[in-house]
């Protein structure tokens, strides 16, 4: 049975209720009881804890692990968690991404060898906001590490599937890819359109210059006001 790895990361807490609600803070001594250490070396999983992690995974056919967005750490522990779980079947990858962004990865996994490059090149290609603050289309995989677990993956004839949201970080990727999804002829009828939205884009981009709550309502709101926009999509 082909088994699924959803998610990225890892999230270990076993604490009871009555006993969580006693305390007024948690310290290291409280948590040893139930912590099993491990290490990565050469890329595998070694320890007391590594052995119970590579027998819970040999017992199920889901694995889901909590994740600590756009960790270098984690993409490296999930990346060493892939060797065992690839040696009990497991041959799809869920991740919180969505479905126009996925569309992408899968495109990039056709050639597997280059994936990491490849995502590396298009991170320089559509990477918006401000010089000092740049923002990537698909921010679970800013870091070559995170790409690298990924290509691992696809190495290994995986499938990649999305259960998240695109980012607005993304929207210039997915107007490209809109676009050249559209026959010649189409391509001809609505360039305008697609030049002026591109414009828009870029310009609403270029405003951005942290991405918080503030920042990122003004881009949304810019992007809702503008009639070619509008028409493009609705075309």
């Amino acid at each position: 049975m082909k088994k699924i790895i959803q998610s990225i990361g890892l999230s270990l807490a076993f604490l009871s209720a009555n006993y969580s609600l006693a305390q007024d803070s948690l310290q290291l001594s409280d948590l040893r009881p139930f912590a099993h250490s491990f290490s990565i070396t050469d890329g595998e999983l070694r320890g007391q804890g590594a052995a119970i992690l590579t027998e819970a995974i040999a017992k199920s056919h889901i694995t889901m692990l909590g994740d600590n967005q756009r960790s270098k750490l984690e993409s490296t522990l999930t990346g060493a968690l892939l060797q065992e779980l690839h040696r009990n079947q497991y041959r799809n990858m869920v991740l919180e991404t969505g479905f126009g962004s996925n569309a992408t990865l899968s495109k990039l996994a056709l050639q597997p060898k280059q994936f990491t490059q490849s995502l590396k090149q298009l991170n320089q290609q559509y990477a918006c906001g401000q010089s000092d603050n740049q923002l990537v289309p698909i921010p679970d995989f800013k870091t070559v590490e995170a790409a690298q677990f990924v290509q691992r993956a696809v190495e290994n004839d995986w499938s990649l599937v999305a259960i998240g949201t695109d980012s607005w970080t993304g929207f210039q990727l997915l107007l490209d890819g809109l676009y050249s999804n559209i026959s010649p002829s189409n391509q001809m009828v609505y360039d305008s359109l697609y030049q002026a939205s591109s414009d828009l884009l870029k310009g609403a981009y270029d405003q951005v210059t942290k991405p918080d709550n503030d920042n990122v309502k003004v881009f949304i709101e810019t992007l809702k006001a503008s009639t070619a926009l509008t028409n493009f999509l609705n075309a």
